[in-house]
């Protein structure tokens, strides 16, 4: 059992650090609304970084007109979170059902929002 959970610390371990965060910046339409897919860049206190040594999560949201759909993800590429987004300009307003996972991305927590 004890050499069970070596291997599995040692797995995630590698998984978590062995991970390349996904960029993606899409186009601003004529109206000025996001479009496609963008990558925003979190530290460990959700706030927006640039700097990829901070990184502890990710968010990939794709726009379509106004609705998008989110996923935050662990630095490990494990997903966090799935919603949907009516807004995230001064802050997240999501919309729908918001499923939150635990880093082996088994889901803990299922709510309507």
């Amino acid at each position: 059992m004890k050499y069970l959970l070596v291997i599995l610390i040692t797995f995630l371990s590698t998984r978590m650090t062995a991970q390349n965060i996904p960029v993606h910046k899409g186009t601003i339409d004529n109206a000025g609304r996001k479009q496609g897919l963008w990558t925003k860049l979190y530290d460990q206190k959700w706030n927006i970084t640039e700097d990829t040594a901070l990184v502890k999560y990710y968010r990939i949201t794709e726009y379509d007109r106004p609705l998008g759909l989110v996923k935050d993800y662990y630095r490990s590429g494990a997903v966090q979170t799935e919603a949907r987004l009516l807004d995230d300009r001064e802050t997240d307003i999501f919309d729908g059902e918001a499923k939150y996972r635990l880093i082996l991305s088994l889901v803990f927590s299922q709510e309507r929002i």
